[in-house]
């Protein structure tokens, strides 16, 4: 956890003056890294949360043979979706996308949480959210640093879809522990409803 720390809020330093600063790339603007971090670590939380409670809440609906498709929806969603989202970030503006991607996972885990049936088609909604949080995030660095601050951005999206992948499945095991799958979905949409204000 320290490691994946220090991997997403390293990059937030400033590098230090004199000789020092010469050897590293200079920080990219810190509120395009926690515009990153935020994003990344969304994304990440969303898709591997959704991978722990749903199938969970396939079972209490009694679709409990449709569950073990979610995990191949939620990747299928996030696979597909990577190339047209990039295409229309290039057109529009990754931070538009961006928020778009938050919008649509917030969108879904509320029609989840009121539509339980509709769990399959909304995995792969997810997916496609999720997945797209943490490569536009990539992009819209990329349009608002130069070369050498690239590798930060790079090294803090990582960092942070990792910690939020790593960490989701830890709290949303826990929220399944002592509530429900209908608990854990309803804390993953608060998460996406805060992450969204934040990109908004």
């Amino acid at each position: 956890l320290a490691l994946l720390g220090a991997g997403c809020i390293g990059p937030l330093a400033e590098p230090a003056d004199g000789r020092e600063a010469t050897r590293r790339p200079p920080s990219a603007p810190r509120s395009v890294l926690a515009v990153i971090v935020v994003a990344a670590v969304a994304g990440g939380a969303f898709e591997s949360g959704f991978r722990a409670a749903g199938p969970l809440l396939a079972a209490d609906e009694g679709l409990l043979a449709d569950a073990l498709r979610l995990a191949a929806l939620v990747g299928a969603g996030s696979f597909l979706m990577m190339l047209p989202f990039g295409a229309l970030a290039d057109r529009i503006g990754a931070a538009s996308v961006l928020l778009a991607c938050s919008m649509l996972v917030t969108l879904a885990l509320a029609l989840l949480l009121a539509l339980p049936a509709w769990l399959l088609p909304l995995a792969f909604v997810l997916g496609a959210g999720g997945g797209g949080l943490y490569t536009i995030a990539i992009a819209y660095g990329a349009q608002r640093a130069d070369a050498a601050q690239f590798t930060r951005i790079v090294a803090a999206g990582g960092g942070a879809y990792t910690a939020g992948s790593l960490l989701s499945p830890l709290a949303t095991g826990w929220l399944l522990e002592v509530g429900s799958p209908l608990l854990a979905t309803g804390v993953l949409a608060a998460v996406a409803s805060t992450a969204t204000g934040v990109l908004w």
